[in-house]
């Protein structure tokens, strides 16, 4: 998102040069990836060794990283029109959501983060959870080991590796199926985002909740061992969106104009770079900047 309608990776010779530059400076390199013809890009999500692209009508288009397949290949399994996907950094595993809100998973299954239930077989192509027909799927996010999904009516399930509690179902069992979240019954989720061992979501009233591993303060909720259930964070209101990396976590304000930090120093923004932050701490440098969209990382 945020990403021009015609967007081309190192169309111009300007830009060939800047790579060519970049990647002779530097100890990364930087691959030109072939979008293929013509391929409006709607939406892009990363994992740690693909690039998924989502087309303006709708067409998932797949890159896979550190492999000869530099160029988009189209991905075949849907049933309907998909209007968003998802991934993570550090995670081999990926969701799709269709058009008719009907939820598609693929890749690594292990300890059930495919949803699809008790055989975890890793999945080459898309396939439909079937436990999720019928419930109205909006939005979903992947975390490294495992996914949540939450419905139009505000329902939220989560389902794969419970370690830390980060399910918040109570417990650190593994759920082989998307299950219902019944801590959060009385709210209406409308955002959620997985991590590696913590969960963040926030409800139609611009409250965030937070549960799993609380190492360097990312829950937000001060010093504490973490939480197998969701637990509020005060200190954050009027929130739209929330955002969960390995050890910080961000959350945004409802106008844009807020965007707040917490969790593992060196990563969140504030002056004082090195410090880890336990409650949430507004990114002053962004001040006056209405914001959009983020996207972090590991």
């Amino acid at each position: 998102n945020g990403l021009s309608p015609e967007f081309n990776v190192f169309s111009s010779e300007a830009e060939d040069k800047w790579m060519y530059d970049y990647t002779r400076n530097s100890n990364y390199s930087a691959p030109t990836i072939d979008f293929g013809a013509n391929i409006n890009v709607d939406q892009i999500a990363c994992a740690e060794n693909v690039i998924y692209l989502l087309s303006m009508t709708g067409e998932v288009y797949e890159v896979k990283l550190q492999s000869d397949q530099m160029k988009a290949l189209k991905l075949e399994g849907f049933d309907a029109v998909v209007t968003r996907i998802y991934g993570n950094c550090e995670g081999r595993h990926y969701i799709a959501i269709t058009v008719n809100q009907e939820v598609y998973a693929w890749g690594i299954g292990d300890n059930g983060r495919l949803g699809l239930g008790e055989d975890c077989t890793t999945m080459t192509k898309p396939t439909k959870i079937i436990s999720l027909n019928e419930k109205q799927v909006i939005g979903a996010s992947c975390g490294t080991t495992y996914s949540a999904v939450y419905t139009a009516t505000g329902e939220l399930y989560t389902f794969g590796q419970g370690l830390f509690g980060k399910l918040g179902h109570g417990n650190s069992d593994d759920k082989f199926v998307p299950t219902l979240v019944n801590a959060l019954k009385s709210h209406k989720i409308v955002d959620v985002a997985c991590g590696d061992t913590h969960t963040l979501c926030v409800n139609d009233q611009g409250k965030v909740f937070a549960f799993g591993d609380s190492d360097f303060g990312k829950l937000g909720v001060g010093l504490t061992n973490g939480s197998q259930v969701p637990i509020l964070v005060d200190t954050l209101s009027n929130i739209k969106n929330v955002y969960a990396g390995s050890h910080f976590s961000m959350a945004m304000s409802n106008d844009g104009i807020s965007l707040y930090s917490f969790g593992k120093g060196g990563r969140l923004g504030h002056e004082n770079v090195l410090e880890d932050l336990y409650i949430p701490k507004k990114i002053e440098g962004l001040n006056g900047k209405k914001i959009n969209k983020v996207s972090i990382g590991s």
